[in-house]
């Protein structure tokens, strides 16, 4: 799964996605399980529509479907290595006829930072968002997440002051020594400094 998401993020052609997907077929590390995930972006596969917005997604960070008829918006915070289900909440989503705006954290920081092409930290990737919810006229907000990306949209939709938020299976074991395995510890020793000089 991480080889299709380096690949993505490459800005790939369909004929390279074709021979890498072509090559999972061989491969024996993988299971079936994500094999048959990915073969959804095969020529025949559901989520093939959906390559060229993963691949914008990967490449500028975020995505955004506007709807300018729609007075809701939807804020969309990816898991980490998981394009397929990125994939398969836009094919939803876009159903509903709502304006979305999809994130991506390509530092994997569980958007500790915010993202990375949208501001140099959280703070500056809200005032973004803010500004596209403003554009969309939006009159209700929700911040959707999952995995890494629940416990971000938790933290956004307060920030931005949704209507609500939906987490899956977020992301809350924020101990001192998970923020030492993935390189979070000099980040969250930084916003601790930066919070305790604030009143809340």
């Amino acid at each position: 799964m991480y080889s299709f998401e380096r690949l993505l993020a490459s800005g790939p052609s369909l004929d390279q996605i074709d021979e890498f997907l072509e090559g999972l077929r061989s491969a024996r590390e993988l299971s079936n399980a994500v094999k048959e995930g990915l073969d959804h972006f095969s020529s025949q596969g559901y989520l093939r529509g959906q390559i060229s917005f993963l691949v914008e997604l990967h490449e500028n960070g975020f995505f955004a479907d506007a709807r300018p008829e729609s007075r809701v918006a939807f804020v969309f915070f990816n898991g980490m290595l998981a394009p397929v289900a990125f994939a398969m909440v836009r094919a939803r989503l876009c159903a509903l006829n709502a304006s979305c705006i999809y994130l991506y954290d390509d530092r994997f920081l569980n958007y500790s930072l915010g993202v990375r092409q949208l501001g140099a930290d959280a703070r500056e990737s809200d005032d973004v968002l803010r500004a596209m919810i403003r554009q969309f006229r939006a009159e209700r907000v929700f911040t959707v997440g999952y995995s890494a990306g629940g416990f971000a949209a938790i933290k956004c939709a307060l920030s931005l002051n949704a209507y609500g938020t939906v987490a899956f299976s977020p992301l809350t074991t924020l101990h001192e020594r998970d923020y030492g395995n993935d390189g979070r510890a000099g980040h969250a020793q930084a916003n601790t400094a930066t919070c305790a000089g604030n009143s809340y």
